[in-house]
């Protein structure tokens, strides 16, 4: 059903600080994209998520190129940067918030009330843990970075940067713990039932899981 995708996409959306991120968001939202096309193929409470993906490729890939040009000294950080910041993390808890009603919903199709407990527990935790952490992280390192030489940096910006940063990355993580539940209870079983089997895209986790069962029908 496209789980494999949107958890290896979602791998991407762990935060860096300080350097230049070698797994952008942008990336990760078109892995997402292609788990999310091919969900939404078998429930359409998956429509508002993959839209979202799409926004996503071209918010995070203008973000990213701000951070470049700042980090190459291009241009000269801005207020234009603080309202990209602020306005891509409430993007992120947006898309995040989706993404958990989406499995919540296909979970409760499903009969799998774990799995659409914890989907629904992650949209509270998405608003505290992700949209929080970044506004805290992300606005701590600004402060920090626009401090002039010399001047005192206080505990309390160090305080919220770590606490804010570790919040997301633990919210991250969270959703990885999720969408590999959706995979390994949704995707799997029963999937041979589905009427485009064929036509499926095999994700690396597939490839993985062919060549358990392969190896188990050949040591019979």
């Amino acid at each position: 059903m496209g789980f494999g995708w949107m958890l290896l996409g979602w791998l991407f959306m762990f935060p860096v600080i300080g350097t230049v991120d070698v797994m952008p968001d942008f990336i990760g939202f078109m892995i997402m994209l292609v788990g999310l096309s091919c969900a939404y193929k078998y429930c359409r409470c998956f429509d508002l998520t993959r839209r979202l993906a799409m926004f996503g490729v071209l918010f995070s890939l203008v973000s990213f190129a701000y951070q470049l040009l700042c980090k190459t000294g291009a241009i000269e950080p801005s207020v234009v940067g603080t309202v990209i910041r602020v306005s891509y993390a409430a993007f992120l808890c947006a898309y995040a918030v989706n993404l958990a009603i989406s499995i919540s919903k296909i979970a409760t199709e499903t009969e799998l009330p774990k799995i659409r407990v914890r989907g629904a527990a992650a949209v509270p935790l998405a608003i505290i843990m992700l949209f929080g952490g970044r506004i805290a992280w992300s606005g701590a390192v600004s402060a920090i970075s626009s401090a002039g030489e010399g001047e005192t940096i206080s505990d309390t910006l160090r305080w919220a940067m770590r606490i804010g940063y570790i919040a997301e990355v633990l919210f991250v993580a969270y959703m990885l713990a999720l969408l590999l539940s959706c995979y390994r209870w949704i995707c799997l079983e029963g999937e041979e039932d589905m009427p485009d089997k064929a036509h499926k895209l095999p994700t690396p986790f597939d490839i993985i899981e062919k060549k358990k069962n392969k190896d188990k029908e050949e040591k019979k």
